[in-house]
């Protein structure tokens, strides 16, 4: 070792090796070395010469010294015993500063190829990385390829390996601020790498939705279909309703014929059909089966439930009421009904109307059916109120018998018999009506109520001559 050197190795960085040379330099008298470096600069040859030869002396008595040497051993022995504690030669500044100082010494040497061969190789033999950085990322690179190899992706999530997520995550990052290496770019690319996974999920989904709208006419995708895109479809919505949808995504959603609320859009075009039934049928009474739509009948009978449960919102009540929808067509038709029996009662004086009635054919009809509903019970008391006030009679055919019943009554009366001749001028019906009596009586047809009545009045059910008057002539005992 030169003197020279070992007064350099005073300025190198590492606090052991300078603290060596200083104590070799310090046996042998730091003073007497400055002097005899300084008698080297001597213009006199003879002092130059003894400077010379004592600095050889001196030198050759320190030439098994060599404190550089022995200090990066030690550092080496640490190092060694590190590597069997963590499995790696990344000694942090927390664990040993010298020591993490020496390692990174000797990277920065190999960088400058400034340390000699055999300490190069004695460190590459203990697996010794030049650049742990650059090999953690090979690491975790191998680590994602494997990723890749079970997964099709290189989406780590965190509950996969936590290191490896935040890993990839940090790419991302770097990338974006453009601080990530070209080569490093185009490693992970090859590996299809996604640098933003959720704008791609997005374009992946979308496309999805693009299929499913040419094979089904519009984006209102069933659970049944694909769960994951109908969640998908269902979650674009809710985003668009808090206005929290870039615009970019609204246009292309848009652009495909996407619907933000299908249940709006769905009734909206079922009102369309109704007013087109309206303008072809005059009503809105659609039946459940409506060849031209087969959903149409369905959706009228849907609003009118709805709207009895206090479900059906104002403004469609309103737009349905506008174009004189029925909420009750079965009650209104019933009004319609009874309408048209008033108008009969007002232009033939009661409410038998028969069951071929050309003015209204349905009339007869529905005037029996009354009777039905409200023998077998069926018929509300507000109707059966109705009806009465106006005159309905229940069973005209018990009505019609009273009345000539009363009529015979009147003529019993004042003729004193009930023997009422075929041709009456009071009433040309009453003496067929007592006929019929008597050949109902006959056939076993006339009820013992009524046969009782009769012969409480004196009936003859036997047809008598009857007693000339001033107002008629005695009639023959048959026609």
């Amino acid at each position: 070792m030169k003197i020279m050197d070992l007064i350099e190795t005073l300025q190198d960085q590492d606090s052991d090796i300078r603290t060596d040379a200083a104590r070799a330099l310090g046996r042998i008298g730091v003073d007497t070395i400055l002097a005899l470096i300084q008698a080297l600069q001597d213009q006199d040859s003879g002092v130059r010469y003894h400077a010379v030869e004592a600095l050889r002396k001196i030198e050759a008595e320190s030439a098994s010294w060599n404190p550089e040497g022995d200090a990066w051993n030690q550092k080496f022995q640490a190092l060694l015993a590190y590597k069997s504690t963590h499995g790696n030669y990344n000694v942090s500044k927390s664990y040993n500063l010298q020591l993490s100082r020496w390692v990174n010494r000797q990277r920065q040497l190999k960088r400058k190829d400034e340390l000699n061969a055999e300490k190069t190789e004695r460190l590459e033999s203990i697996g010794f990385s030049w650049n742990p950085i650059e090999d953690a990322w090979n690491q975790m690179f191998e680590a994602l390829q494997q990723y890749k190899s079970s997964n099709d992706d290189c989406n780590v999530p965190q509950s996969y390996n936590p290191q490896l997520s935040r890993w990839v995550n940090r790419q991302r990052q770097l990338k974006r601020k453009d601080k990530l290496a070209a080569e490093k770019t185009e490693r992970l690319e090859t590996n299809g790498f996604s640098w933003n996974p959720i704008e791609d999920a997005w374009n992946q989904m979308f496309e999805a939705l693009q299929q499913y709208k040419s094979s089904n006419d519009d984006c209102n995708v069933p659970q049944s279909y694909n769960p994951q895109l109908s969640r998908w479809v269902n979650r674009q919505r809710q985003l668009k309703r808090k206005d929290k949808l870039a615009a970019e995504k609204t246009e292309r959603l848009e652009t495909n014929g996407f619907s933000w609320n299908p249940i709006e859009d769905a009734w909206n075009q079922m009102f369309e059909a109704l007013q087109q039934y309206k303008s072809n049928n005059g009503d809105c009474d659609v039946p459940q089966s409506y060849p031209p739509n087969q959903k149409l009948g369905n959706w009228v009978g849907t609003q009118r439930t709805v709207k009895k449960s206090g479900k059906l919102s104002s403004d469609k009540i309103q737009k349905l009421n506008q174009l004189g929808f029925s909420w009750n067509p079965i009650e209104d038709a019933w009004n319609q009904m009874f309408e048209a029996l008033q108008q009969y009662k007002s232009n033939n004086g009661d409410c038998d109307v028969p069951q071929s009635y050309p003015p209204n054919q349905k009339l007869g009809n529905w005037v029996g059916t009354q009777r039905i509903a409200k023998k077998s019970g069926k018929l509300s008391s507000s109707k059966i109120q109705k009806l009465e006030t106006n005159g309905f009679s229940w069973n005209p055919i018990e009505d019609a018998w009273n009345q000539m019943f009363e009529a015979l009554q009147q003529y019993k009366s004042s003729n004193d018999d009930c023997n009422v001749p075929q041709s009456y001028p009071p009433n040309q019906k009453l003496g067929n009506w007592v006929g019929t009596q008597r050949v109902a009586k006959k056939n076993g047809k006339l009820s013992s109520d009524k046969i009782q009545k009769l012969n409480q009045l004196g009936f003859s059910w036997t047809r008598k001559p009857t007693k000339p008057t001033q107002e008629s002539p005695q009639l023959p005992l048959f026609d």
